[in-house]
């Protein structure tokens, strides 16, 4: 049987999933822990006081978000530190990975996929592919970057202009969905894709990607990353 592994996941985050029933992979199963996000065009991201929440639109609580840097890092350097953004399932294992160096310029991070081999003790690190920041005067940008072998989808591109709160999702120049941030401080942000925008080979795959890009966004542009509550962060109410 896989441990949980709770060194990434505050305590208060228990009382989010004390409803959910965990869900565990038969000896063998070829499932994989992102299939969670199957078909979620719809992902709201909580602050439920010591940690991060990822949500349908139906309320139903899907993964963890949590991020690792030291606390000097967020002060001296922001969002320029070395940090690593960990998305976890509901079990509290960690799933996916974006891990960002420190950089004085444009800030990037690598997404891996982590899943756990009941045969062995250490977890089995997948490439899903990057993220990039590329500097503008008048736009905000990342790149995102698909690794799926043989089908990637090419270069996403998540923008938005100085003044737009909005960041649009685009591929090739057609628009697949936005990341805004919720008004009246109800939630952090909410990932939103068009119906159909992904296409079922990869759709899981890049659904993390862009939830990490949604943690960098949170990060960079409006100065919010998950992490321990302290006494000047109070959980929300739900």
């Amino acid at each position: 049987q896989i441990m949980a592994d709770t060194a990434h996941v505050p305590e208060g985050w228990q009382r989010v999933v004390d409803d959910v029933e965990p869900s565990t992979l038969p000896q063998g199963s070829n499932q994989s822990p992102l299939d969670v996000l199957s078909a979620m065009d719809v992902m709201k991201i909580m602050d439920c006081g010591d940690g991060w929440v990822v949500m349908s639109n139906a309320a139903e609580p899907l993964l963890f978000a949590s991020e690792e840097s030291t606390w000097y890092g967020k002060m001296f350097a922001g969002s320029m530190r070395q940090s690593e953004f960990l998305l976890l399932d509901v079990n509290r294992r960690p799933i996916v990975s974006a891990t960002k160096p420190f950089s004085w310029t444009s800030q990037g991070a690598g997404v891996k996929a982590i899943s756990a081999n009941q045969a062995e003790t250490a977890a089995v690190e997948n490439d899903l592919g990057s993220i990039q920041q590329e500097f503008g005067v008048f736009k905000r940008r990342l790149l995102v970057r698909d690794a799926t072998p043989n089908h990637a989808a090419g270069t996403l591109v998540i923008e938005a202009a100085i003044t737009d709160p909005t960041f649009h999702i685009t591929l090739d120049g057609q628009e697949l969905g936005t990341i805004v941030q919720p008004k009246n401080g109800m939630g952090v942000a909410t990932l939103a894709l068009q119906p159909g925008a992904l296409d079922p080979f990869r759709s899981n795959r890049m659904r993390a990607l862009l939830l990490c890009a949604t943690l960098m966004v949170c990060d960079m542009y409006w100065s919010m990353s998950p992490g321990v509550a302290t006494a000047f962060k109070f959980p929300l109410p739900h």
